[in-house]
This record gives C-alpha cells, sequence and structure tokens, in this order.
C-alpha cells in the first residue's frame, strides 16, 4: 500500500489531471482558442502519467520533458509494472504530448471543433480507463471524487 509523501504526491496529480479536464472542457463551452482545450488535455494526460510514475517507482516521471513522456510509459509497461492490458495507451501519449504539444503550445496550431471533441474524449479515456483502473485497486481513489 503506498502512504506518506507518495501517496499525497499521487492524489495532487491526480486532482490536477482533473482540474484540467474540466478546464478544457470549460474552454470548449466559452470558445475559447482551439489550442488552449488541446493544452489543458494534454496537461491532464502528463499528471495523469505523473500518479502512474510516484505509483510504480515514487517518483514523477520526467515530463518537464514531455517528447519522453511516452517511453516513460512504455517502460513502465516493459519492466513489467503496468498491467499488459494498458501498453495500447502510448500511441495516445505519443500523439498528444510529444507531437501535438509543441503544436498547440508554441506554434499556435488550430484545431477543429471535431479534434477538440476527440482530444477531450481520449485525455479522459486515458485517465478513467487506465490510470483510474490502475490505481483503483491502492484505495487512491476514495478519497478523490473523480469522474474523468
Amino acid at each position: 500500500m503506498v502512504s506518506g509523501p507518495v501517496k499525497k504526491n499521487i492524489e495532487t496529480c491526480l486532482e490536477d489531471a482533473e482540474w484540467y479536464i474540466r478546464m478544457a472542457e470549460k474552454s470548449m463551452e466559452m470558445e475559447a482558442p482551439h489550442r488552449v482545450t488541446v493544452s489543458m488535455c494534454i496537461r491532464a494526460i502528463i499528471r495523469g502519467t505523473d500518479a502512474l510514475c510516484f505509483y510504480y517507482t515514487g517518483e514523477r516521471c520526467d515530463s518537464g520533458r514531455s517528447h519522453s513522456l511516452h517511453n516513460t510509459f512504455a517502460n513502465l509497461y516493459t519492466d513489467n509494472e503496468l498491467p499488459e492490458e494498458y501498453a495500447s495507451y502510448r500511441s495516445n501519449i505519443q500523439k498528444w504530448v510529444s507531437e501535438e504539444k509543441t503544436k498547440a503550445e508554441y506554434r499556435g496550431q488550430d484545431y477543429s471543433t471535431n479534434e477538440l471533441t476527440k482530444a477531450v474524449k481520449q485525455s479522459r479515456r486515458y485517465l478513467k480507463n487506465c490510470v483510474k483502473q490502475v490505481l483503483k485497486d491502492e484505495g487512491l481513489f476514495e478519497r478523490l471524487d473523480t469522474d474523468f
């Protein structure tokens, strides 16, 4: 069972991820620039992956270097820490964090409404079906009112 500072870090990451998803949805409602919505989704994915890294390694993943985040996720899988059924999420992480982050945050990429909906759905799906499911067994979601 995870406890102490590591548990607190995991909870903080999950709360942050949930906040970013809510802000992505709110930015869509407010018709904010589309890159804002995509950036919020990307940050939710990063914080969710941070939670997994804290759980498995006791440390934050190297999300300051977001282009390597999908490798960090892959390492959790290949090191037999992350269950096999979650390996498919690596391609979503690679697409959004490695490929789209630079476009959205630094190049001002414009996205269609369809792409925004897809970004929110894929981010929410990753958080709910991978991050939340993996951490559920540890009872880490008891305190959080997350509905990713």
